[in-house]
């Protein structure tokens, strides 16, 4: 805490006038002040990105929900196969949407319902940005790599 520092401080050895001490404390304590400010603010901005780290579940669950969508449009009502493929997609984006509601639960009971109002803007933004990512990585194929998506995105996110 500030008091021990103060403290430690005062105990310290300062050659000169007790008026060297006393200014040399008032600079020390303006530049922790200082550092603590600016922790507490990055704290924050942390703390408002805390369900970023979910984007690239939450967009793959977005994906599910619309290739289930338009399963039930074209093919679920004549095709057993697609309605078992509509209900694993269900499954699967159901339990990718339950497993981030939990954590938007937990972030709501440590910090409050602003802090969630934060986070899930902060989520979107990163879903959209990621949305671009994956944008830019399909248009720099080109029409005939496709086939070769799978192997762009190992080499471009996992450096292979």
């Amino acid at each position: 805490t500030l008091g021990e520092v103060e403290r430690s401080f005062m105990h310290t050895p300062i050659i000169g006038a007790d008026a060297a001490r006393y200014e040399a404390w008032a600079s020390t304590q303006e530049a922790l002040q200082i550092a603590c400010h600016r922790y507490e603010s990055e704290n924050l901005r942390r703390h408002d990105r805390v369900l970023a780290r979910f984007a690239s579940v939450a967009l793959l669950g977005v994906a599910l929900f619309a290739i289930d969508k338009f399963s039930d449009v074209t093919c679920d009502w004549w095709s057993q196969t697609c309605c078992n493929v509509s209900r694993i997609l269900l499954t699967s984006y159901a339990m990718i949407s339950g497993y981030i509601v939990w954590q938007s639960k937990r972030l709501v009971d440590r910090r409050g319902i602003n802090s969630l109002g934060n986070a899930c803007a902060e989520l979107c933004k990163e879903m959209f940005r990621l949305l671009c990512v994956y944008g830019e990585l399909v248009s720099d194929l080109g029409s005939g790599g496709l086939l070769q998506l799978p192997w762009a995105f190992a080499r471009r996110f996992l450096g292979r």
